[in-house]
Order: C-alpha cells, then structure tokens, then sequence
C-alpha cells in the first residue's frame, strides 16, 4: 500500500509513492478504481480522498485484497485526512506566528537605524546629484563630530540587536540546533555583548559594576551572546535611572551563578514565572506603555534551556516600603 498527500495545487505534503507512480497519480480523479497499471502492467486498485484543499491517494497492488477491503480502508482514510489537515494547519498558523515576530523585530530594528541616519543625514540634504552628495555627507559629519559618533554607536546596537534575532531563529526554530560549547572568558563575552548598549545606559545615568565578573566558563557563544544582548535590551528599558547595574560571578562546586542586579520596574510576585511566557508584558510595563512583544524573557528562557542553564528571575524588594 502506498499514499500520497498533496494540495489540490499539486505540492507534494506528504508520502512514499514510488517516483515511477507519481504520473497515473497526478491525473488520477476519481474516487476509486480498479484496473491494469500503465506503469506495471499489473493490477491495481488506488482511490482519493479530498478534504478541502487536501487530497489523499492509496495505490495497492496486492492481489489479495478485494475491493470491499481497499475501499473499507480507504474510507477509513479519511479520517486521518482531517486530523493531518488540522496538524497541518496548526503548524502552518506556528511558522507564520514565527515568521511574523521574526518581520516585526527586524523592521523595528531596521527602522530604528533609518531613524538614526535621517536625524545625521537629513534626506532633503543628501538626495541631490550624485557628484554633489559625497562632499554634502562629508561636510555634515565634520560639522556634527559628536552627533556621527552616537549615530554609529545606535546603529551597532541595533545591528547587533538584528544578528541576534538571526541567531536565535537559527538555533530555536532547527530540529536540530547546533551547541558547539568551549571555554570563553565571561567578562570578555559580556563586555562585548554590552558595549553596544553604553549609549543608552550612560543616557539613564547609569553606573556599571563588573569588578566581579569574572571567570572562565563553558557555554556555547552564540546563545550566550543571544542570552546576554536580550538582557541588557531589557535592562535599558527597565533599569531606574541614575542607578547601579551590577554584573557578577560567583563560583560554586560545580557550577558558575551568573548575576544581573539592578533597580528596575516593578514586578509583582505572582508574575515571577509568568515573566517568561511567550507574550507576557508585567503590569506596570502595560500601564507605562513600555512593553515590548513580551517575547525576550520567553527567547532567554529558551536558550537557557537548550544550553543546561537554570535561569531565576528573582525580585528583592522591600514590601514594607512599596
């Protein structure tokens, strides 16, 4: 017994119909038939079965086989027809969810660079001839030293900020993502994942300490490097102006603690696990207007899974004083 699962439009879902089959297949429309094969010379029954845009083909070729049983199991198809069509559609509506927060994150990201370069280089300014345009860009940047270096920082945050969704969509969305685990110098791999977010923490005022960040460690770089660029994404949205940001390592036994302490917005406790489901904003963040998508501390939680990490979100605040 062979089948195929195909759309109506020809593409190929699902089977394992022999390639010299897939012609008498193709033209095949009824519901069922029995005859000499064009192909083997032998008998054959095959039928279909259409649900929708989904069409369902058998072909046997056992001789045994009557015809009441090839149609008794071809009935009996089709319900597995509709519970492949709504597994299908289930993961049709997953990979375009995925691919939508994808589309969402890099034009953000995208624009946020745009915004960045039209505020240096204004397009009234820039869009004249093109012999012209060179001294025009050259003469801005001379004349605005500072405001070109802020640019360049933005834009490398931003960039980073892209290359990490990349990642992230390459190692969370493969069946089989590749972990390739070394010893890295943590306080180099976190001074190079937060120097692009400098800027936007020294425009708060805050002060950082990583005299404790210290070690060396055995992860796979490119989720940490994934890890550590959505935290300090989320630190510089939510860190309380004018106030410290600690990062440190203590070692135990056989493990490494790696900390992240801040002030920051209030989380309530009963959202301390929530904090890491696809989609959740914390209710202060909501009724700020700073919440995101809700989808970093979910992306960090599941880096740190894939990579044997435990990650605790922990809040340290005095009730009696709130």
């Amino acid at each position: 017994m062979y089948y195929l699962i195909r759309t109506r439009k020809g593409k190929i879902l699902s089977g394992d119909l022999p390639t010299d089959l897939m012609g008498e297949a193709e033209t095949f429309d009824t519901k069922f038939a029995a005859e000499i094969c064009k192909v083997r010379g032998i008998k054959k029954r095959h039928g279909l079965i259409e649900i929708e845009h989904l069409q369902l083909y058998l072909c046997c070729y056992d001789q045994n086989k009557t015809n009441k049983i090839f149609r008794h199991q071809l009935d009996a198809s089709e319900g597995f027809l509709k519970a492949y069509k709504e597994s299908y559609k289930k993961m049709s509506e997953m990979e375009k969810s995925k691919t939508l927060k994808l589309k969402h994150n890099l034009s953000t990201y995208s624009s946020k660079i745009l915004q960045e370069l039209y505020k240096l280089l204004p397009q009234d300014k820039v869009s004249g001839g093109r012999q012209n345009q060179r001294e025009v860009v050259k003469q801005i940047l001379e004349k605005n030293t500072d405001h070109a270096v802020t640019t360049l920082l933005r834009i490398l945050k931003n960039a980073n900020l892209i290359k990490s969704e990349f990642d992230v969509y390459d190692i969370l969305h493969n069946p089989n993502p590749h972990i390739d685990k070394q010893i890295h110098s943590i306080h180099r791999v976190v001074t190079l994942c937060l120097s692009s977010f400098w800027l936007d923490l020294l425009d708060k005022g805050i002060s950082i300490d990583m005299e404790g960040c210290n070690g060396d460690i055995f992860f796979d770089y490119k989720s940490m490097s994934s890890i550590l660029c959505h935290i300090f994404d989320n630190a510089t949205k939510y860190v309380s102006p004018y106030s410290e940001f600690c990062i440190y390592v203590t070692d135990h036994q056989n493990h490494h603690n790696l900390t992240f302490e801040m002030i920051s917005l209030r989380v309530q406790k009963d959202e301390l696990e929530k904090i890491f489901e696809d989609g959740f904003s914390s209710d202060y963040s909501e009724r700020l207007g700073f919440a995101g998508t809700g989808v970093g501390m979910y992306v960090i939680k599941r880096l740190c899974d894939l990579n044997d990490f435990i990650l605790k979100f922990e809040n340290n605040v005095d009730s009696s004083k709130t």
